[in-house]
């Protein structure tokens, strides 16, 4: 590959990356020892969302959401990264499958 297509190839990617992460919401949620913070969550629902998940309890949660087609094992004290789609407007709920009284939702408008 000469320098030239290497060059073209590297502007090429960039411009993928930054077109992809224009079109990404960020949202952040807790999980703590009086459960998922906040209780609702509010997002737009136009682009994919990257939604932290933080764990700030000595055991492992389980973030689950039917709605959402959604679970996955947040480890004690971890941050976990999930990836939404846009979402029509509703709501979704989600719980801690390890503790199920523990439930939020997220709401989009």
């Amino acid at each position: 590959m000469t320098l030239c297509t290497r060059f073209f190839a590297a502007i090429y990617m960039t411009t993928l990356i930054s077109a992809s992460a224009a079109n990404l919401d960020e949202a952040s949620l807790s999980i703590t020892p009086q459960g998922f913070q906040p209780q609702q969550l509010k997002l737009s629902g136009q682009h994919k969302t990257r939604l932290h998940l933080r764990n700030h309890t000595a055991s492992a949660a389980e973030f689950e959401s039917a709605d959402l087609s959604r679970e996955i094992i947040v480890p004690a004290h971890s941050e976990v990264i999930l990836y939404l789609p846009p979402l029509h407007p509703g709501i979704y709920r989600y719980f801690n499958d390890f503790h199920t009284s523990e439930s939020g939702q997220i709401r989009v408008p």
